[in-house]
């Protein structure tokens, strides 16, 4: 939530759900958007049509909860209910996320616009990863001739380039793979 269009947009498919009444459960991540990725803080929201349904997932949650994970660590969750239940921390925090995901967008059009059309596809996405279409011969050469890192399957982090360097590392790409 917050990495893609914005928080408001990010959430509107789950404010649909429960204006129209239609049972959803959804799974959210605070790794990501709120820097909390070693404490795995996160959320489950349910919303059911009926008070007895709640219960029964409310009660296979506490269970499956107990089995995974009978003691979680506290501080993840303590930070974001502080940040949640302060309208001041929270409109920073909203502030910051914008300001990271318009960070990240640009990155991502940069890195398209010097790709000379190859990987087009990285603006239309969302978040800080994507999946380039590179061979594993290719990402390591890349590796090895230019440092440029990315996972085997051609997982790329756009939060982890600089400005300064996507130009460096899209020009590289296309330079070296893309005949």
């Amino acid at each position: 939530m917050g990495l893609g269009n914005d928080i408001n947009q990010d959430c509107y498919p789950i404010k649909l759900f429960v204006k129209n009444k239609i049972p959803v459960s959804v799974i959210l991540s605070f790794s990501k958007n709120m820097t909390l990725y070693q404490h795995r803080t996160g959320m489950v929201f349910v919303y059911s049509k009926n008070k007895k349904t709640s219960e029964i997932v409310q009660s296979n949650l506490e269970n499956i909860f107990r089995i995974v994970n009978s003691n979680p660590a506290a501080y993840g969750p303590m930070i974001a209910k502080t940040v949640f239940e302060s309208k001041e921390l929270k409109t920073m925090w909203l502030k910051d996320l914008k300001k990271m995901s318009d960070s990240i967008k640009n990155r991502r059009d940069l890195f398209a616009k010097n790709s000379k059309g190859n990987f087009n596809y990285v603006k239309n996405q969302f978040g800080l990863f994507s999946l380039l279409t590179i061979n594993k011969k290719s990402i390591e050469k890349l590796k090895k001739e230019n440092g440029i890192y990315l996972l085997s399957n051609g997982r790329i982090n756009f939060g982890g380039i600089s400005n300064n360097n996507i130009s460096i590392v899209s020009k590289t790409i296309i330079n070296l793979f893309i005949k």
